[in-house]
């Protein structure tokens, strides 16, 4: 949200930013935020902002008060800052300009040097399926055929064609939107995929219905990756190479900076289809590439949600990334302080305790205590599943630590010893952390040694079809059982 104030308000042209100041030059705490934004830009944290904006307050109020009110604050800020922005040529594409700029030269009855421009805009929208724009520009290009050329019957009645022809292209666009979203949430996908082959069918000539077509099949299919991955890899490689064939050319949606901002997401995309078949290393790359897409454009702000974050934290921590994955939990917790905690999915501490149990021994927790005392208060607001999986970071926390005592307590909760017990379908996962601790505990390493192959055959033969949170635990298994055996020198 902080990030959002810096962008609006650096898309303002000076004499806006000084009726700003102007408009707020009777509140002072209003000023002081817009010279934080000025002078931190994406730097500004809530924390900063309400030490500076609210300083002669802090003693006399609570500074979760004060962060309430600081809320307040930046959301009539922001509000004031979308309101002079709406408007503004820095929210069009280049077409949109262009059309805007048609459109006052007809105004001012200049019909000829309009008609003139506006049969080159037509053929690029044409030549770039650009439909949103189309009948607008089809419905100028008829009034100034009236103006200019109103015995020419041929030429008007060819205009009026081409203008139906776009409607219909429109609304054909829209309903393959539309059938997209309902992808998320329908049971029947392929159904769905089946309506939009029908759809595009007739449409070969306009490759922009093929493009959105795959990337609504593979952006809506990627969690069946488990069971359908070449079906789903078919939709990304054919995407692909239409984005190589058409780079200029929209997608689902046509708006400013459409192109950055697509292949911005489908990076991150992709980083999930990945991610869903256990393959977490090429999931990282595609985060990473998606980093320098960003870097690369960092004039084009893409907000972040905090499932993002996480995600993303949990492709990196599994690909051993594990300096961009303290990243991500230093900006899951900015996060959740600029947004308050009341939507947030879970605190940033629990992506702590699950850091420093998965990246034994490369990291060590700087105060065990602490954290396991902020865990143990938050697993009490939980429910039997949601406890059961807190428990298993836990225990993969304390064997971390080396207190096998601690850990050995932990599988004895019943919400942990009921949970795995529904999940006996693939493993005995329950057995397997026993042993393991017996195995560590008293140097067992016949069991080590046969804990490292089970691993290594388990995910071997199911790296597609098994749930990432199995996935986690062979993989912990193996790396810690590993870690044992070239310790006691027996490996």
């Amino acid at each position: 949200m902080n990030k959002d104030l810096y962008h609006l308000y650096k898309d303002l042209d000076s004499l806006r930013k000084k009726h700003l100041k102007e408009v707020f030059s009777s509140a002072p705490k209003m000023l002081r935020l817009i010279g934080l934004v000025e002078s931190l830009g994406k730097n500004l944290t809530t924390i900063k902002a309400v030490n500076a904006i609210y300083k002669e307050d802090l003693e006399n109020h609570s500074f979760q008060k004060l962060t309430n009110r600081f809320y307040k604050l930046r959301q009539e800020l922001k509000d004031w800052l979308l309101a002079q922005l709406k408007d503004s040529p820095v929210c069009f594409t280049a077409e949109e300009r262009e059309l805007s700029y048609l459109r006052l030269l007809i105004i001012k009855n200049e019909y000829s040097h309009a008609f003139d421009k506006l049969k080159k805009l037509e053929k690029r929208c044409w030549d770039l399926n650009i439909f949103e724009l189309l009948p607008q520009v089809l419905e100028l290009c008829i009034r100034c055929a009236q103006a200019t050329a109103y015995t020419n019957a041929k030429l008007q009645k060819e205009y009026v064609e081409k203008y139906q022809h776009a409607q219909k292209l429109i609304q054909l666009t829209k309903d393959l939107r539309m059938h997209g979203f309902s992808m998320v949430y329908s049971d029947d996908k392929e159904q769905i995929l089946q309506t939009m082959r029908r759809i595009i069918k007739p449409h070969t000539t306009f490759p922009r219905f093929k493009k959105t077509y795959h990337y609504l099949a593979f952006k809506g299919s990627i969690f069946l990756a488990a069971r359908q991955h070449n079906g789903i890899s078919r939709h990304l490689n054919a995407y692909k190479k239409l984005v190589e064939a058409h780079p200029e050319m929209p997608g689902l949606h046509y708006e400013k900076d459409h192109i950055e901002r697509t292949a911005i997401d489908f990076h991150k995309d992709e980083a999930v289809y990945w991610a869903s078949r256990n393959n977490f290393k090429k999931a990282n790359q595609q985060l990473q590439q998606q980093k320098e897409y960003l870097e690369k454009y960092s004039n084009i702000y893409v907000r972040v949600t905090e499932r993002e974050l996480h995600n993303s934290y949990l492709i990196a921590v599994n690909a051993g990334a594990l300096d961009d994955a303290k990243g991500y939990i230093d900006q899951i917790k900015e996060f959740q302080q600029d947004h308050g905690e009341e939507d947030m999915l879970y605190p940033y501490f629990m992506n702590e305790l699950n850091f420093y149990g998965i990246g034994f021994p490369k990291v060590k927790c700087p105060d065990s205590k602490a954290l396991l005392d902020k865990v143990d208060i938050y697993m009490k607001s939980l429910d039997d599943r949601q406890k059961a999986l807190t428990q298993t970071m836990k225990f993969k926390f304390l064997v971390a630590l080396g207190d096998w005592d601690a850990a050995k307590k932990m599988l004895k909760s019943p919400e942990l010893i009921n949970f795995y017990a529904q999940q006996m379908d693939l493993d005995d996962f329950h057995a397997r952390f026993e042993m393991l601790v017996s195995a560590i505990s008293k140097q067992k390493m016949d069991d080590l040694r046969s804990l490292v192959e089970l691993c290594k055959k388990r995910k071997k033969k199911h790296q597609l079809t098994m749930p990432n949170h199995s996935w986690f635990i062979y993989c912990w298994m193996e790396q810690v059982s590993k870690f044992y055996i070239k310790k006691y020198r027996y490996y």
